[in-house]
């Protein structure tokens, strides 16, 4: 696979995982304190501080926030964040282009989901619960269990997938 994709696969990944986007929404708003951003992760998703900690050491690890010191972490500015999205939109684009328009639709559907679970608005996470109860939502749950999602033509195993799926639970592909 051409380090292209493997950051493309990564930026969906990311993009498409709440716990990712609202760390990564946090800390380009200013917040700085690593546990504080681990612990309004936590408490707005559900999910464990323990794990919203490894979510916040991946995007480290794959170069989307950078560590900015004892229990510091930093944006790496706009035009950095700009670029990660452009590689997925590009993935998205070769998706389209190579015909898996079912991969690439559920994977939008995944990105908007996300974005609307890290929400505060009641409306909005519905709609992402919505999307992950959907067919499509568990297609691509099913490929991020798989590790297949961004591949084209990946067959998920649909009745495999869990909800947890959504939250981050994978494991982010080494950069390329």
């Amino acid at each position: 696979m051409t380090p292209m994709r493997t950051t493309g696969i990564q930026s969906l990944i990311v993009l498409t995982d709440p716990a990712c986007v609202f760390a990564l929404d946090l800390v380009n708003s200013g917040h700085t304190c690593e546990s504080a951003v681990a612990a309004l992760v936590s408490r707005r998703l559900g999910l464990s501080v323990e794990h919203t900690a490894e979510v916040i050491d991946g995007l480290v690890g794959i170069g989307w926030i950078e560590r900015a010191g004892l229990d510091r972490i930093a944006s790496k500015g706009i035009d950095d964040f700009d670029e990660h999205c452009r590689e997925g939109l590009d993935h998205l684009a070769w998706l389209r282009a190579v015909g898996d328009d079912e991969h690439a639709a559920d994977t939008v559907g995944a990105i908007l989901a996300a974005w609307d679970t890290r929400s505060t608005d009641p409306f909005r996470r519905r709609r992402g619960a919505l999307f992950r109860e959907s067919e499509a939502g568990r297609r691509h749950a099913a490929r991020v269990r798989a590790r297949s999602l961004g591949f084209a033509f990946a067959d998920p195993d649909v009745d495999s997938a869990t909800d947890d799926a959504q939250f981050g639970d994978e494991r982010l592909p080494e950069a390329g």
